[in-house]
C-alpha cells in the first residue's frame, strides 16, 4: 500500500471512528486484516476500509475445510472457511447487500487460506463466479471477483473473469440448501470461450459455498468449453449439506 493511501487511511480512522461492521462494537484501530493491509486489488477504493472488533476478528480467523469429491457431477475439491459462523455469513451480508466492500480483505484472506489448506498451486488460475449484468450493476461490483483478486494477491497466483453469467436467476440464498431448486435455478445460466491450448486448472471462487450448485453450473460451463477445473474455493463452505449458510 502506497503512503498516500496508508495517509487517507489513517485520516478516517481519527475523523470517522470506525465500528464493528458484524457487532457494533468499536472496531479496532486497523480495519485491514494481516497480510492484505498492503493490497488494494482493483474494484477497492483507498476508503473501503472494513472496521471489526477484536472478537469478530477473532472469529473470522482462518480455519479452512475441505469437501473431498464424490461420485457423480460432484466431482470438485470444495475449499473453504466454515460456513456455521454468525460473523462470517453477517459480513457477506454486508459487503453483497448494504455495499461494505471493505470486507472483501476480510474475506479473501479467508479464501487465500482455503487455497492454500486445498493444494491449489501457482499453476492455478482463481476464476470469480460472475452476476447477471444487471445485478452487477444494481449493486455496483462482484463480491466474489474482489474476494478473488485479494486471494489472489494473497497467493500470488493468477485471477481472471473467464466465465460470463447470460441468464440471471434467482438468489440462491433465499432457498434452502437441500431444495432442488438450486440446480434448475442456476443451470445453464454460465457460458464460457473455447480454453486456449495448455491452459492451466482454474478454481472457482464465490463468497458462500452450500450445496455447491452454483459452482458446480460453472464448473459445467467451463469444461463443456474445454478447460480444466481444480475445484472451488469460498470463504465460507458448508461442510455437509446441512450445515446453515446461505450461498451458492
Amino acid at each position: 500500500m502506497n503512503p498516500l493511501t496508508l495517509g487517507l487511511d489513517a485520516c478516517f480512522e481519527v475523523l470517522f471512528p470506525q465500528r464493528c461492521v458484524i457487532c457494533g462494537r468499536p472496531a479496532a484501530a486497523s480495519g485491514s486484516p494481516g497480510p492484505t493491509g498492503r493490497i488494494r486489488p482493483p474494484g477497492l477504493r483507498p476508503w473501503d476500509v472494513t472496521g471489526l472488533c477484536d472478537g469478530c476478528r477473532r472469529d473470522l480467523r482462518p480455519d479452512p475445510v475441505l469437501r473431498e469429491p464424490g461420485a457423480g457431477d460432484e466431482d470438485l475439491l470444495f475449499a473453504g472457511g466454515r460456513a456455521s459462523g454468525e460473523s462470517l455469513v453477517r459480513l457477506v451480508g454486508a459487503m453483497k447487500y448494504h455495499g461494505v466492500r471493505g470486507a472483501a480483505l476480510h474475506l479473501g484472506a479467508l479464501v487465500a487460506a482455503a487455497v492454500a489448506a486445498a493444494g491449489f498451486d501457482r499453476t492455478t488460475t482463481l476464476v470469480p463466479v460472475p452476476l447477471h449484468p444487471l445485478r452487477r450493476r444494481a449493486r455496483g461490483f462482484n463480491q466474489a471477483a474482489l474476494l478473488a483478486r485479494v486471494a489472489a494477491a494473497e497467493r500470488d497466483i493468477a485471477c481472471g473473469d473467464v466465465l460470463t453469467r447470460r441468464r440471471a436467476t434467482g438468489q440462491q440464498a433465499k432457498l434452502a440448501a437441500d431444495d432442488p431448486l438450486r440446480e434448475r435455478n442456476v443451470g445453464g445460466a454460465f457460458v464460457a470461450p473455447r480454453a486456449p491450448a495448455g491452459a492451466g486448472p482454474l478454481v472457482l471462487v464465490d463468497d458462500l459455498i452450500t450445496s455447491g450448485a452454483t459452482v458446480r453450473a460453472a464448473a459445467a460451463a467451463l469444461r463443456s468449453a474445454g478447460w480444466r477445473v481444480a475445484g472451488a474455493a469460498g470463504a465460507g463452505l458448508a461442510a455437509g449439506r446441512d450445515d446453515p449458510a446461505a450461498g451458492s
